[in-house]
């Protein structure tokens, strides 16, 4: 087996921090135990040489800021190994359109990742501003290569929505985002995480049109069920 197709499969699992969402499940950001409840805070000294740093998403346990105006930073819990999510950008970068990582770490209270920001609206965005309704075929039919791709390198992305998806000016997928949930294929269960939120009001428009791709490359349904409870 080569193991560089499985980034998370050769760290060693531990019972101590950090931890990785290969480690402790997919749902680590859904902690409601009262730790870890404090602002996200770098070091001032690691932000130094940045004019803008302009905080655009807060929510326990990751903020997110514009820096520069052509970067993000995200931040996370210090139980986080953001090693693990750079990994599988690394790899999935090697077949797809990924932002780039300019720097990972730890500082202050938290873990972060620093990375390229991709100046393009999400999918989910546009189609509200076109008034589309449904998914255009011609889309699908490039995230289905996006997903034989990763199954390909042995991940799964496990949070592939319009709302994860960048698309330029001309409707051409410019960038795929949101990389935290991302495991190895066998471990993912995104077909099966979609199918039980079948009926949740925050699922993005169109994106049902999708479910048929990730079952299709799905590593095992029967799996996939029993590791979300659904048997």
């Amino acid at each position: 087996m080569n193991l560089t197709l499985y980034p998370c499969q050769w760290r060693v699992i531990r019972s101590a921090p950090p931890f990785s969402a290969c480690t402790i499940g997919l749902d680590w950001e859904l902690r409601e135990d009262g730790f870890e409840i404090e602002h996200l805070q770098m070091d001032p000294a690691d932000l130094a040489e940045f004019s803008i740093v302009e905080i655009f998403i807060d929510y326990h346990p990751r903020s997110m800021y514009w820096v520069d105006e052509d970067k993000v930073l995200k931040l996370f819990s210090y139980l986080v190994d953001v090693s693990v999510i750079v990994a599988s950008m690394d790899l999935a970068r090697t077949r797809l359109p990924v932002p780039r990582v300019l720097r990972y770490g730890r500082s202050g209270n938290c873990s972060y990742i620093l990375m390229e920001r991709i100046p393009h609206n999400n999918l989910a965005l546009d189609m509200f501003q076109l008034g589309i309704k449904s998914m255009p075929w011609q889309l699908t039919r490039t995230i289905d290569y996006i997903v034989r791709e990763l199954a390909y390198l042995g991940l799964t992305h496990n949070d592939l929505v319009p709302r994860n998806v960048l698309v330029d000016n001309n409707g051409n997928i410019s960038s795929i985002i949101d990389w935290d949930p991302c495991t190895p294929r066998h471990t993912g269960g995104e077909y099966a995480r979609k199918i039980r939120n079948i009926r949740n009001n925050a699922m993005d428009v169109g994106e049902e049109a999708w479910y048929h791709i990730f079952l299709r490359y799905a590593y095992d349904r029967t799996g996939e069920e029993i590791s979300f409870r659904l048997l």
